[in-house]
């Protein structure tokens, strides 16, 4: 698979079942899955054998940073969803039209106004099921 810039990439969320494009975004982070393991280590083990897997994956959650508008119709969305702890479908994009899609509800969205910056919002999706990925 070839290198492929990560600009034009884009976190959408369905609004009224239209995927819209999050606004001023600059970074994005995940789906972080996680396996669940389990130590099967015992009295006669050699080595710890704490890599036995449970058969469960946790879905985990996507994280973004972007510039925050207060006026930006996708911020207050995602705002409201998150007061209202909404779940809601939502997709990474990527330049080549690949896309990742999950369902969460957002779980942390934090303004933050520092000094010689943008004012700016750290975004935390909490998912409730797998993500589909490319195949």
């Amino acid at each position: 698979m070839p290198k492929q810039a990560s600009t034009g990439t884009q976190l959408q969320l369905a609004i009224s079942d239209v995927y819209t494009k999050v606004a001023y975004v600059t970074d994005i982070s995940g789906p972080d899955t996680d396996g669940q393991f389990f130590d099967a280590t015992d009295l006669d083990s050699e080595y710890i054998e704490d890599g036995e897997p449970v058969g469960q994956v946790s879905p985990g959650s996507v994280t973004a940073e972007l510039f925050y508008d207060p006026a930006d119709a996708t911020h207050q969305a995602i705002i409201t969803r998150k007061l209202a702890q909404t779940k809601s479908d939502w997709k990474i994009v990527f330049p080549d039209d690949e896309e990742i899609a999950f369902e969460g509800t957002p779980k942390k969205f934090a303004p933050k106004a520092a000094k010689g910056d943008g004012i700016k919002a750290s975004l935390e999706v909490k998912l409730s099921s797998l993500p589909t990925y490319p195949e």
